[in-house]
C-alpha cells in the first residue's frame, strides 16, 4: 500500500511534524507500506525532526501560498505527484489541507484521511478552517482526531457522513525517564515550552511570575520558556516590565528537551487553547506534576485534577482571580513535597494508549479498512 504524508512543510519543528515523522517510522516496520512526504513548500532543506534519506519528499512550492486563486496550480501539482507515485491513501496532516486533497481525490480516486490536530471550536486565526471542516466531514474518506470529545463535535456539530476515529498521539520516541529525589534542593523550575504564538498564551508567565514574587517573596523559582515565534519580543517586554529578567527566562529552540525536563520540577501550560498537547505527554514521562488551564478540549484525557496534576478555571477578562489561582497552586507544590511527590508517583497512569505501537496498530487498521 503506498501512502502520502501531505503536510504543510514538514521540515518545521512544530507538533505535527513531530507526531508524522514519529508514527511513519513505526509504519514502515510494519512492512507493508511504501511511505512518502508532501509538502506544501518547505522552509528549510534539512527536517528539523529526522526523516530516514530513503523516504521521499515532494515539495509543491517553492513559498507558502495563502488561500485563494493560486491553490488552483497547486492542486494540478498534487493530482500529478498522486498519479505518479501511484499514492493509495493521501494522510492531511493538518486538516486545512483538505481544501488541496479533495479536489484530487475527485480527479485520482485517492482515499483521504483528514488528520486533525486542533480542537474543534479552535480556528488558529483562519475563520476558513471552519468552513474546511464542513467540507471534509462531507467529503474526506475518514477524519481521526485526537479526543473523543473532537470526535463528538463533529458527530454532533457537522453530522460527519464517514468514519471518525480517535488517535491520540504517540510518546513513542522517548522511553519513561527514572524518577530523580529529590528534584529540587535551591531553587524551584518551572518549565513552559511551545511556539511563542497568542494561542500558547505565554503572555500570562510575566503576570504570574509577579504575583508569585510579591505574594510568596521567600520561594526561590526560575522559569524557563523553551521555544519561538512571532511573540517573543512582546514576551520578553513583558517580563521586563515586570522586572524579572532573571526569573523569567526565553531559551529559544532546543533540539535536546531531555536536558529541560530532567531539570525541571514542575510543568505548567498557559494555553489558551489546544489539541491534544504532546508537552504534556512528555513531561509526564519525566514525572512531572502538571498545572494548566482547563481549556476547551482533550487536557483530562492526560491530566487527572488532584492526581497527578492541577486544572485550573482559564483567565476570564483581565485574568486577575485565574491567573493568582495558578501562582497559588505553584506554591503549593512547590512547598508541599508530600503532595508533590503523590503527584509525580501518579503521572504515568492511562499512559497505555499513548505509546507508539498502539498508536501504529490503530493507524495500520484504519489504512487496511480503507483500502
Amino acid at each position: 500500500m503506498k501512502i502520502a504524508f501531505f503536510s504543510g512543510d514538514i521540515t518545521r519543528c512544530g507538533g505535527t511534524e513531530r507526531v508524522a515523522t514519529t508514527i511513519v517510522p513505526a509504519l514502515l516496520n510494519r512492512e507493508k507500506y511504501s511511505i512518502i512526504f508532501i509538502s506544501l513548500t518547505e522552509a528549510s532543506r534539512r527536517p528539523f525532526f529526522e526523516i530516514d534519506d530513503s523516504i521521499e519528499r515532494f515539495v509543491l512550492s517553492k513559498k507558502w501560498i495563502n488561500p485563494g486563486a493560486g491553490y488552483l496550480p497547486i492542486i494540478i501539482k498534487l493530482i500529478r505527484c498522486i498519479r505518479k507515485s501511484q499514492i493509495d491513501v493521501l494522510i492531511d496532516i493538518d486538516g486545512v489541507l483538505d481544501i488541496l486533497s479533495l479536489p484530487a481525490k475527485l480527479f485520482t480516486g485517492v482515499r483521504v484521511v483528514s488528520w486533525e490536530h486542533f480542537n474543534f471550536y479552535e480556528n488558529l486565526g483562519t475563520p476558513y478552517r471552519i468552513w474546511i471542516r464542513r467540507f471534509s466531514a462531507w467529503f474526506s474518506d475518514c477524519i481521526v482526531t485526537l479526543t473523543d470529545a473532537d470526535r463528538n463535535c463533529y458527530q454532533k456539530v457537522l453530522k460527519t457522513h464517514h468514519e471518525i476515529r480517535v488517535i491520540h498521539n504517540p510518546v513513542g520516541y522517548m522511553n519513561e525517564i527514572p524518577r530523580m529525589y529529590p528534584r529540587h534542593i535551591d531553587k524551584f523550575t518551572i518549565l513552559s515550552v511551545g511556539n511563542l504564538v497568542v494561542q500558547k498564551g505565554f503572555d500570562y508567565i510575566p503576570e504570574i511570575g509577579l504575583i508569585l514574587s510579591k505574594k510568596y517573596p521567600l520561594l526561590e523559582w526560575e522559569w524557563l520558556i523553551v521555544g519561538e515565534g512571532i511573540e517573543r519580543t512582546s514576551i520578553q517586554d513583558k517580563i521586563n516590565a515586570a522586572g524579572l529578567e532573571k526569573k523569567i527566562i526565553l531559551k529559544g529552540l532546543s533540539s535536546n528537551m531531555k536536558e529541560y525536563y530532567q531539570n525541571a520540577d514542575l510543568y505548567v501550560m498557559t494555553s489558551r487553547t489546544e489539541g491534544l498537547p504532546m508537552v504534556l505527554l512528555e513531561a509526564k514521562m519525566y514525572h512531572l506534576p502538571i498545572i494548566s488551564f482547563d481549556i476547551h478540549m482533550g487536557l483530562r484525557e492526560i491530566i487527572h485534577p488532584s492526581k497527578n496534576g492541577f486544572l485550573l478555571p482559564p483567565p476570564i477578562g483581565n485574568g486577575a482571580k485565574e491567573l493568582t489561582a495558578m501562582a497559588d497552586h505553584i506554591e503549593i507544590l512547590a512547598t508541599n513535597e508530600a503532595l508533590y511527590h503523590q503527584f509525580a508517583d501518579h503521572s504515568l497512569e492511562h499512559m497505555e494508549s499513548f505509546q507508539l505501537d498502539y498508536i501504529a496498530d490503530c493507524w495500520c487498521d484504519l489504512l487496511d479498512r480503507l483500502i
